[in-house]
């Protein structure tokens, strides 16, 4: 009898050796439970940890660039120093691919200046399917006596997160998935959450370093067209705005706004309805008041892939609870909305970067003298 019994513990044990063992082998370290591994070219690293000054981000860059440049022409001319720029941005890249580039440098250059979130809605980061999973793993990271045992023992990580379902690449894939409202709404929530959680974690490792990480937020074409949610719209509704754009293409737009208004009392949550508000209120010269109706319109988007206002407003939050550096440029553009054509092939034209230079240089001049 006592053997029998011996053999049960004996044979629950190696049960729970071989799940333990699996469980270790099969995931990764990690502190934050990120739900991707990222897999980028790392080969520029070398080169990027010599320069005082190393921009990143995607190709929104393109156009920062120059400015970028004034303002460090003018702190060499007028300071005597020398100053050092490595562009490690790419067009695809995102903040997961950022930060990953930004932990394998051995050294972190004085100023590291990120700009771009064109690709953040777009790419497939985790499975709707494990959204759960995803949504424990966060509550264990924000559960400060689990996050100190993880500081400590960072191995731990391997049993108390979920596996990475998704390997980031060199190549963003579009999440093409045909989700529902109420789907595409949570994958949101989350990707929000995901990009708070990682540029709060980078902005605190730059700034640990005693380097200075500057974040620009990236503007967003207000003007361009939104597309309703379904659970926000109905035939009727339909019918109802087909009507008013009628009276639009005649000229009536006190008429229009007026109707708009009077169904925007009712429905809050269609994209369509504040998209049409703010085209007519820039039609009718209310820039404010179409500053605010458009931007409504984008945060109700369903259009997941374009580029989001919610992001600008993250950057601003952690940058505001880290001390952080931060240079509004989405707020910057929005100003001018309804007044000068800001965007060129769904990028904002250079000649608004170029009047950061002042700002820019500021930051530049106390982080580098």
């Amino acid at each position: 009898m006592i053997i029998k019994k011996l053999k049960f513990v004996f044979f629950i044990l190696i049960l729970f050796v071989a799940y333990f063992y699996l469980q270790y082998t099969s995931n990764i370290t990690r502190i934050a439970p990120y739900p991707y591994i990222v897999k980028v070219d790392l080969k520029d690293a070398q080169e990027a940890s010599k320069v005082n000054v190393l921009l990143m981000g995607d190709l929104s860059i393109k156009a920062l660039k120059p400015a970028i440049e004034q303002a460090l022409d003018e702190i060499q001319k007028n300071y005597n120093i020398r100053v050092t720029l490595f562009d490690w941005s790419n067009k695809i890249d995102t903040l997961s691919r950022v930060r990953t580039k930004i932990e394998s440098l051995k050294k972190i250059p004085k100023v590291i200046i990120y700009h771009g979130t064109t690709n953040e809605m777009k790419e497939q980061k985790f499975l709707l399917k494990n959204i759960n999973q995803l949504k424990n793993d966060i509550k264990s990271f924000e559960n400060p006596k689990i996050l100190t045992a993880l500081m400590l023992f960072p191995a731990l990580s391997r049993f108390i997160y979920s596996n990475p379902s998704v390997v980031l690449t060199e190549n963003v894939v579009i999440d093409n998935y045909a989700f529902e409202d109420k789907d595409l709404f949570l994958r949101n929530e989350y990707l929000y959450k995901l990009y708070e959680m990682e540029l709060t974690e980078l902005s605190n490792k730059v700034k640990n370093d005693n380097s200075v990480f500057l974040n620009i937020t990236t503007p967003v074409d207000l003007e361009k067209k939104v597309l309703a949610c379904q659970t926000s719209t109905s035939q009727t509704l339909e019918d109802l705005l087909l009507k008013i754009k009628n009276l639009l293409k005649e000229g009536k737009y006190k008429d229009s706004l007026l109707k708009l208004m009077n169904i925007e009392e009712k429905v809050k949550t269609n994209a369509e309805i504040y998209y049409l508000m703010g085209k007519i209120q820039l039609k009718m010269g209310n820039f404010v008041q179409a500053q605010y109706s458009l931007l409504k319109a984008h945060s109700l988007n369903c259009e997941f892939i374009t580029n989001n206002p919610v992001f600008a407003g993250i950057s601003k939050k952690v940058a505001k609870s880290l001390g952080t550096p931060i240079i509004d440029m989405f707020s910057n553009v929005n100003k001018v909305i309804g007044k000068d054509a800001i965007f060129l092939n769904g990028q904002a034209q250079e000649i608004y970067y170029m009047n950061l230079v002042n700002e820019i240089k500021a930051i530049l001049k106390q982080a580098l003298i």
